[in-house]
């Protein structure tokens, strides 16, 4: 009687709340899936009744039949519902997929399954030996695999979807969350014990009813009670990683307890440590293999292409481009960050990031993370493949074949690092319209990039781009800022000029008075010799270039600048130095001339310093100042002393050269330091004049080069670009 009252209670919850459902708004195929499997449940509740009173053995082996056709096709309506809730539209979509989606994989089963289940002569589903429940032979067991996957695959949509729902949505879902994973854990655990005994206990019927006349109502006022189905939340795509290394780690170790049973299948014989020994081998293997970087990729691919619709999740991509841009790292973080996150998003083996050194041309390797990257590589400023992308600026997939990207593709191969690293594909780097970067990619593809692959690539070479800019922009306000401290100490230095000045002053207003007094006299001369070396040394600390506001720029002869450097600075009088000057033509360049000649001092008395004064007639030290013009031809000590090819010095018009056999620097400090604000090697320096000297070379849209060994010497090269109209005197 009472399980007469429970089957009428449950039908008549099942069937009301599966109608009333009707009349929310929900899209109507979801509708339609509640009342479908409200309605399964409904039958399995009276076909399980009957099944329990069954008259007959065979009676309720057919009964139990039924029942398990409606328990997979209910399990696929619960899996229907995990796929929708919470998701919005977007989790429905896969049907355009280009692959068959998982979903429409397992329903193709559970046809299958269902075939097998009432397969005429009982050879995949009989009665056990005692009479007391279902066993499965052969094909028979892809029922309860079906079973099981279906439970776990839903069971990973739920917790997914609790993972990365809002707080009140995990509140007006909680019923839903609590009833469907009832279901399919129940599933999950009943049809794992089939697995492993291949038998189906004879009570699966009434156990079944009960936890669906139970279970399901709630799921269904649960619907009923909140409009789930306005609700929507966004679950990134790299947590199916964890959760499908989990299933696949699973699935080895199914494989490893597999080939035990076909072993035992054969007959074969072998000892507890050999049977543990492969076993343990062959799961270890599979944890290694699983945790690999390249089967993560792979995994990824797979998952992308059998379980959505959308190649790519670009909102999740969006945040995290968004968290590395405003990360407030350094720049070799932020682009080891971007390429990371670029090779697990467009599933590649491998990428090369090759930036751009401004100060030769060339482009060197951006260190990666993957222990199997090459290191210290370099890509030629001159080389086909650095010219072919700054002119054309569209990116080379390799692996396409047509005759328009031949020349491309050409230049590609051409490059030496192409074929040592094996590039299939190549992406340049832009910042206001110069090629700044070169993204090379290798491997994991088997087919070429389509468009909306290039897009979302493109979007990381940008955003690579900026984030050399930004690293630019940042070292120029980290400068102004040291700058501006400069002046603020500064204040304090003209604060002892003054008292330099008042010290001066009185002296004058005494002398008047006293200057017959030889005592006076020796004090007077004292305190103007320890003033005057005071301010020498100030005003040497502080001598002003020129302010970049105030440049005119015009087109100048080059020699007569250097002359009147050479003559201002003394050098052809200076003993025990072995002064050269060399250059011939009078062609003009474009300059700031004030500029210029003050940059040339500061270099010439650089050189000076550097020498302390150490030749004498008979071994003479060495300072060599040359000129040239690069717009025919680029001078072979150029690219031997600095490192730029022929492409990065040809864009500029002229060179001026200052070499000394003086102290020298270290590689490190020019590298790093020798540029900057407050970086010096001298004793008494302050470090602001090669500052200076760069800013106002760059303002007039030259460069300055350096290069120096210690002991041996250094060498100073001006860039200066070439004159608009050669020619034209210069202006007043």
């Amino acid at each position: 009687m009472l399980l007469l009252g429970f089957l009428v209670l449950a039908t008549v919850l099942l069937l009301a709340l599966g109608f009333l459902v009707q009349f929310k708004t929900y899209r109507k195929v979801q509708r339609f899936l509640l009342l479908g499997v409200a309605g399964l449940f409904t039958i399995h509740l009276w076909m399980g009744y009957s099944a329990a009173f069954a008259l007959s053995l065979a009676h309720w082996f057919d009964l139990n039949l039924i029942l398990l056709g409606l328990d997979l096709a209910a399990s696929l309506g619960l899996l229907a519902l995990a796929r929708n809730f919470l998701r919005g539209d977007e989790a429905v979509s896969d049907g355009s997929a280009r692959r068959p989606p998982l979903f429409a994989l397992l329903a193709a089963g559970a046809a299958l399954a269902e075939f097998l289940l009432f397969l005429p002569g009982r050879a995949t589903v009989r009665l056990d030996e005692i009479g007391s429940g279902l066993r499965f032979e052969g094909a028979g067991l892809l029922v309860p695999v079906l079973f099981v996957l279906i439970a776990v695959y839903t069971l990973y949509l739920l917790e997914s979807t609790y993972r990365f729902a809002l707080d009140y949505q995990r509140r007006i879902g909680r019923l839903c969350f609590i009833g469907l994973g009832v279901l399919s854990l129940f599933h999950l655990c009943y049809f794992s014990r089939v697995l492993l005994y291949r038998d189906l206990p004879q009570h699966f019927a009434e156990a079944s009813s009960v936890v669906y006349g139970v279970v399901f109502p709630v799921v269904l006022a649960g619907f009923l009670r909140y409009r789930l189905g306005v609700e929507s939340i966004s679950v990134p795509r790299d947590t199916i990683y964890t959760s499908a290394t989990a299933f696949l780690t699973g699935s080895a170790f199914l494989g490893v307890a597999a080939t035990v049973f076909l072993f035992r299948w054969f007959h074969l014989d072998f000892s507890y440590f050999e049977v543990f020994l492969v076993g343990f081998s062959l799961c270890f293997l599979a944890l290694l293999i699983l945790g690999s970087g390249t089967m993560r990729r792979r995994i990824s691919r797979f998952l992308n292409k059998q379980l959505y619709s959308r190649k790519y999740d670009y909102r999740e991509q969006f945040f995290n481009l968004h968290r590395t841009l405003l990360s407030g790292a350094d720049v070799n973080s932020a682009l080891t960050e971007l390429v990371e996150n670029m090779k697990y998003s467009v599933t590649v083996d491998d990428a090369y990031v090759f930036v751009l050194n401004w100060q030769d041309g060339n482009f060197y390797q951006h260190e990666n993370k993957e222990e199997s990257t090459r290191h210290g590589l370099i890509i030629g400023g001159d080389s086909p493949l650095a010219r072919m992308l700054a002119r054309e600026g569209n990116p080379v997939d390799l692996m396409v074949e047509d005759a328009e990207g031949r020349p491309a593709r050409a230049a590609v191969r051409a490059e030496t690092l192409a074929a040592l690293l094996r590039f299939d594909a190549v992406f340049p780097i832009f910042i206001d319209e110069r090629l700044a970067g070169i993204l090379a990619l290798r491997g994991g593809r088997g087919e070429p990039f389509d468009p909306e692959d290039l897009a979302l690539i493109s979007v990381f070479t940008n955003s690579i781009g900026d984030v050399i800019f930004k690293n630019r922009v940042l070292k120029e306000r980290i400068e102004q800022k040291q700058f501006e401290s400069f002046h603020h100490v500064a204040s304090f230095i003209i604060h002892d000029i003054k008292n330099q000045i008042a010290t001066l002053s009185l002296l004058l207003r005494n002398a008047e008075r006293n200057m017959g007094n030889p005592s006076f006299q020796a004090s007077m001369m004292s305190s103007v010799k320890s003033c005057s070396a005071n301010l020498q040394s100030l005003i040497d600390r502080l001598a002003a270039a020129p302010k970049h506001q105030d440049m005119i720029m015009a087109a100048h002869p080059l020699r007569p600048l250097l002359e009147e450097v050479i003559a201002n600075s003394g050098l052809a009088s200076l003993p025990g130095l072995a002064l050269e000057f060399r250059g011939e033509s009078e062609e003009r360049v474009s300059m700031d001339r004030q500029a210029l000649f003050f940059v040339m001092r500061n270099l010439v008395n650089n050189a000076l310093e550097a020498l302390r004064g150490k030749g004498n007639e008979e071994r003479p030290e060495r300072l060599a100042i040359s000129y040239g013009f690069l717009e025919k031809s680029v001078p072979a000590r150029l690219r031997d002393l600095f490192g730029g090819g022929e492409m990065f010095f040809s864009s500029y018009g002229a060179y001026v050269l200052v070499e000394d056999s003086g102290t020298g620097m270290a590689a490190e400090f020019v590298r790093s330091r020798l540029f900057q604000p407050f970086a010096t090697t001298k004793e008494k320096g302050v470090g602001i004049g090669l500052y200076q000297c760069k800013s106002l070379v760059e303002r007039m849209g030259g460069r300055i080069l350096c290069h120096s060994e210690l002991g041996k010497g250094t060498e100073f090269c001006i860039l200066l670009p070439a004159a608009a109209g050669r020619g034209e005197p210069p202006a007043d």
